[in-house]
């Protein structure tokens, strides 16, 4: 075995050994932004909920105002 085949060898190792720890960094920010992105759902559902109920009350709020006002006429 030679100098040159042994230090081949080490490099592919390394290599390997390089690209295992980015797939294994890859796998775990995906893994990562999943949860951000379900959290994020969430939060906007959530948001859209609570605004879909104060429009709903400010326009049943118009319409009792509305109705008071045509009765008083």
């Amino acid at each position: 075995r030679t100098v040159i085949q042994s230090t081949d060898r080490t490099l592919q190792a390394v290599d390997r050994q390089i690209q295992d720890a980015v797939n294994r960094t890859n796998d775990a920010v995906n893994a990562q932004l999943r949860q951000l992105d379900e959290a994020l759902s969430r939060q906007l559902n959530a948001a859209l909920q609570e605004l879909g109920a104060a429009l709903a009350t400010i326009a049943r709020l118009l319409t009792d105002t509305y109705n008071r006002n045509n009765e008083r006429r």
